[in-house]
């Protein structure tokens, strides 16, 4: 964004957050005049170099694999994750999860074309939508080819171990929690192959699938998170 002529960046903003960063440098210029302080350029600069916001816009590299977690729970944090995705470039398949009272397949039709696969997990909350409901929801509004799968009880690590490549952890902030938990913690694993019991469409490309657990356990009705 611009200030006073200048140009101010930050390497981890991107999309909306970068509006959010100069409406917050805008208040603290107001601040500088009322209060009569000085408020130095270099010094803005490294404040917003230093800048991290956890599960917002937050990129990271695990394993080789760059994993975006963003919070994004409404229709505004969707269309602003949007741009964020368009920006970084690549493919990222979508984890997703939301609460009951958010427009979840609204949302994911907003992510749709930006990201690869998405699977549908739990959010670890007692307001959490089943992913069955919201994947009923998303097929009933969406239009055009695309590979969704709903995990059932599943969570974020059983998604992460099914995935493979960059994924995106999105949709709530409880779900972001677990996904940072589980990155923190190097609690995720990609040396077992997963078959969840759980439905998933290939809109265009034939009906629902049941899938069911291999030689180790049928996995669909495990606790997520």
């Amino acid at each position: 964004f611009k200030r006073d002529g200048e140009w101010y960046s930050s390497p981890y903003l991107g999309g909306a957050l970068s509006g959010s960063a100069a409406l917050a440098v805008g208040a603290l210029d107001v601040l500088a005049g009322q209060l009569s302080f000085g408020l130095k350029p270099d010094k803005v600069k490294e404040g917003l170099e230093g800048l991290r916001w956890d599960g917002r816009g937050d990129l990271r590299v695990y394993k080789g694999r760059r994993i975006l977690l963003d919070g994004a729970h409404n229709m505004e944090g969707a269309r602003n994750l949007s741009l964020l995705l368009r920006e970084l470039g690549g493919r990222f398949n979508l984890i997703f999860g939301c609460l009951k009272d958010k427009p979840c397949a609204r949302m994911l039709n907003v992510l749709k074309k930006d990201v690869g696969e998405i699977f549908l997990v739990q959010t670890p909350s007692p307001r959490a939508a089943h992913p069955f409901k919201i994947l009923d929801d998303f097929l009933s509004l969406t239009e055009g080819d695309l590979s969704v799968t709903s995990l059932g009880s599943a969570g974020v690590k059983e998604a992460l171990e099914r995935t493979e490549g960059d994924a995106l952890i999105a949709g709530s902030l409880y779900l972001v929690g677990e996904g940072l938990k589980l990155i923190e913690e190097g609690a995720v694993s990609h040396s077992r192959r997963l078959i969840h019991a759980g439905r998933s469409r290939d809109k265009g490309q034939g009906d629902f699938e049941e899938h069911r657990g291999d030689k180790q356990g049928d996995l669909g009705e495990a606790e997520g998170g």
